[in-house]
């Protein structure tokens, strides 16, 4: 039976039974129309509220294909990574922030967590993680213990996407259980 079948069967009001059956249906399946809409709207508006940009004061330290070609494939020894902590220490900086998480040990982890202990000024990345495959609860995935314990800090890289799977905003502290770690930008500053 077609709609117009169904509607003219139910009557005068079985139309608008049937509007409103698919409306609901449509609602409850999380469909929102208005949602891309808002997200457009935002994305529109927010760079209208951002302050005027500061100085440069921060550099962002890539890993992009002339990196890869020149260093290899990923994942490099870490004494590759205490090379590059060292070389910042050394040209003065005041933070650094790494958003590459370290959670196994791996070749070069002696290396690696001395360049961290002799800065103290990096910040190391940790991770929500799933536990019981993610139904009944979530830890963390931190950094071994040897880096962990060398780092001047650690900071959650968890973000939350949007509808349309962008990043959007980002919690300033999180964790499992309790809400102890700042953001990797925060704990950096």
């Amino acid at each position: 039976m077609s709609l117009r079948g169904l509607s003219s069967a139910l009557g005068a009001r079985g139309g608008w039974l049937v509007a409103a059956l698919i409306t609901c249906v449509l609602v409850l399946s999380g469909w929102s129309p208005l949602k891309r809409l808002d997200l457009v709207a935002y994305d529109s508006i927010e760079p209208l509220s951002r302050a005027e940009a500061l100085p440069p004061a921060s550099v962002v330290v890539a890993i992009d294909e002339a990196t890869l070609s020149a260093l290899g494939r990923w994942p490099w020894n870490r004494s590759v990574h205490a090379a590059l902590i060292d070389r910042l220490t050394a040209s003065g900086v005041a933070a650094v922030g790494m958003s590459i998480l370290f959670p196994e040990a791996a070749p070069g982890d002696t290396e690696f967590a001395e360049a961290l202990a002799a800065s103290r000024r990096v910040v190391l990345a940790l991770a929500p993680r799933a536990e019981d495959e993610g139904i009944t609860s979530v830890g963390e995935l931190l950094p071994v213990p040897q880096l962990a314990g060398n780092a001047a800090a650690l900071g959650h890289v968890d973000v939350e996407l949007g509808a349309d799977g962008l990043a959007r905003r980002t919690f300033a502290h999180a964790g499992s259980g309790s809400a102890r770690w700042d953001a990797l930008a925060l704990a950096t500053l």
